[in-house]
């Protein structure tokens, strides 16, 4: 397969979607996002931050990517799931006028999660994470 069978134009009704989940998290920064599809991608979707020299170019700050065939077969909860949880990377900073994605806050094995249950492995970590805090102060 040739790189260019590879990437192609996003599916509009994908953009969409992406569209319409993206609204609801409410940045306070308007961002111009670039969409392909890429049909090696082995996951869902991903958003990246475009080089700043490119981003000019191609008036975009991030590039997001979707795998169309993963978009086809998977259910409605998963799709929004797996899209929330990669915008959610999304972290605009007011003040710079920038954006940067982030790593998420929850670092964690699906083992971890089955034995102990999200929201003891959540506190956990948030407890962690506010005993960090006060130690600094």
């Amino acid at each position: 397969m040739l790189k260019t069978e590879q990437y192609y134009k996003l599916d509009e009704d994908i953009i969409d979607y992406f569209k319409n989940i993206e609204r609801d998290f409410a940045f306070a920064l308007n961002i111009d996002y670039l969409f392909q599809a890429n049909t090696k991608q082995k996951q869902l979707i991903t958003v990246k931050k475009i080089a700043d020299n490119l981003a000019v170019l191609l008036e975009a700050e991030l590039l997001v990517t979707v795998n169309e065939h993963y978009f086809n077969v998977m259910d409605d909860d998963m799709i929004k799931i797996l899209f929330e949880q990669e915008i959610d990377k999304i972290l605009p900073n007011l003040e710079k006028g920038t954006i940067k994605i982030v790593q998420p806050s929850l670092k964690t094995s699906a083992g971890i999660v089955k034995k102990f249950t999200y929201v003891n492995v959540e506190r956990a970590n948030e407890t962690q994470r506010l005993l960090a805090e006060n130690k600094e102060d």
